[in-house]
This record gives structure tokens, sequence and C-alpha cells, in this order.
């Protein structure tokens, strides 16, 4: 089934059996609201890790009931990581989030070997999922969390990760547009000449059953007008699905314009772990975290039942 928006996600999600998340640095007012939420409305329930005093503290000042929460002390970040990975590894939880802590420490402690959470022969990569009215479809974007400047091979991995996502999401047949500054390819511009040599390998089939254009501008990635203004023909032209940013600095510029400017309704999946990864900003929304957890209950789903496998 391929999905329409985020309401739906919830929707669906909230009829999904609910699971337990391992929450890294929980005295967040943001996250004990939208954890509160989920709880509420059946999405899921959670053990929070941190300072106990300072997570009581922030749920008593926003007047949140955390009381069917468990609560684990961590005297540091790094230990609260360790700690929420180690009760996802032990199967105490089902979905590992990251709270008030640095991204670098969370995602060190998920792709610890030792702790099993990561797939061979992959790489953890964050899928920005954007609802977006005026193109009335999602739009994914990767990736803007993990890979700070991925080489070729690593780009070929963001974009399996980012198929795979759009599976999740019923899209089937992704459109896929490789971004950079111009449609055409100059040597003195690394990111161009990768997304030729990347589209010639989905024409060849690399990737599965997809439409892939690159090196190709935002604006003919996404707007017909813009395509058919420009004269630039192409199945993605104007429909893309997916955006592979050349950069964590393109991809992170990107997604907050998004968020912070379109003001778009947001969500966020992690593809590459073995089990739901909740990685959202610090300076995300309570909707944007309450979309995320839905999302990782909507993805853990679709593998118990088989309809898609992320090896």
């Amino acid at each position: 089934m391929k999905l329409k928006s985020l309401a739906q996600l919830r929707e669906i999600a909230m009829s999904l059996p609910s699971c337990t998340v391992a929450v890294a640095g929980a005295d967040d007012s943001n996250i004990l609201d939208a954890l509160c939420t989920a709880h509420q409305t059946g999405l899921c329930n959670a053990i929070l890790i941190g300072n106990p005093e300072n997570i009581k503290k922030t749920a008593d000042i926003h007047e949140l009931d955390i009381s069917s929460f468990a609560v684990e002390a961590a005297g540091t970040a790094e230990e609260a990581a360790e700690k929420a990975a180690l009760l996802v590894s032990h199967g105490h939880a089902d979905a590992l989030m990251k709270g008030l802590i640095e991204s670098s420490v969370f995602i060190r402690a998920a792709v610890r070997r030792e702790h099993g959470l990561r797939r061979e022969n992959t790489i953890l990569s964050s899928v920005a999922v954007f609802e977006v009215p005026a193109l009335q479809r999602f739009l994914l974007l990767t990736d803007a969390g993990f890979v700070p400047f991925p080489t070729l091979e690593e780009k070929k991995k963001l974009l399996s990760n980012a198929i795979t996502a759009a599976g999740i999401l019923g899209i089937k047949v992704p459109k896929i547009a490789l971004l950079a500054a111009i449609e055409t390819v100059n040597p003195k511009m690394p990111s161009t000449v990768e997304a030729a040599q990347l589209e010639a390998l989905g024409k060849e089939g690399f990737f599965g059953d997809c439409d892939i254009a690159g090196p190709i501008s935002l604006d003919l990635a996404v707007s017909p007008e813009s395509a058919l203004h420009k004269r630039y023909t192409h199945p993605v032209a104007g429909k893309a699905d997916i955006l592979l940013a050349p950069n964590i600095e393109a991809a992170n510029i990107l997604f907050k314009s998004l968020v912070h400017i379109a003001r778009l309704s947001s969500g966020g999946m992690v593809i590459g772990a073995k089990c739901p990864v909740i990685f959202t900003s610090r300076g995300d929304s309570t909707e944007t975290k309450l979309n995320t957890i839905a999302l990782a209950i909507y993805e853990a789903a679709k593998k118990k039942t088989g309809e898609y496998v992320d090896e």
C-alpha cells in the first residue's frame, strides 16, 4: 500500500502492536511530549535513560505524565547511548531512540560491533520523509545525518537504503534525483561526475526497478514547469521521489530549509540497522518526533510480516 500522508501513517501505526523504545538522553521536553502522546495512542512504551532528576524535572515543568515509563540512570551521554543500545541488543527494548545527546555519540553506540545492531555489508543512513502538499506525494531526502562526504561506493549504499525506505512507504518504482548545481557533467565538480556514474549503474539495473537522473538540479527534480521551460526531458524530471544530496552539508541545509522555512511536515527513518532507529534532531518539533516514532513502528511491522527485507 502506498502511503499518502503522515497522518495516515500515524493512524496505521496506532493499529499495530506496541513496542518499547529505549531513549538515550531523555531529559528533553519535546521528546517526552512525543513519547507521552505516542504512549497514550498505543504506539509505544519507553525506557528513559539519563539523569533521573532532570528527566522528572523536565516532565514536571511541562506537566507530562511519565509514570508509565521506566527510568534508568546514566551519568554521561556516552553511558546513556551505551545503555540504550544494550537494552535493544539484549531484547529488553524493540527500538533505539536518540534523545538530547550529540549525534556522534549516539551513532557510535548504535554501530558498535559488540551490540550487533548494524547489518553487515551496508551503512547506516538517515532518510528524511517530507509531506509535500504542492507535489501531492512524499519526498525523501538522504543523507543529512550519518555520512559526511560519501564516496562513490558509499553513495551506492545510500541509494540502496533510500530505495528500501521508499519501498516501506509503498513507492515501488521510485524516481531518484542525484542532486548537483547543474545537470551537465563538469570534471571540476566531482558530484556531477559521480552522479553520472550512478545514473549509468541505474540504467544497467544495479539498483533494481527505479528511474535515476543525475546530475540534476533541484528545480528540475521537483518542478515540471522548470523542466519544461529548460527543455529537460527525463522520467524523473519534476517527479522525483528521492533526493540524494552530494554530501551531508548540502543535505542538512536542504533538510532545515524544508523544515524551518517551507514548514513541511516531516519524519525520518534510519536504514541499515537490524532494529528500528529513531534519529531526530534536538531542534525537531514534537510532531516530527511523533512522525518518526510512527515510521519506526511501521517499518518494524513491515519486517515482521516479511513485506520487505533490509539486507
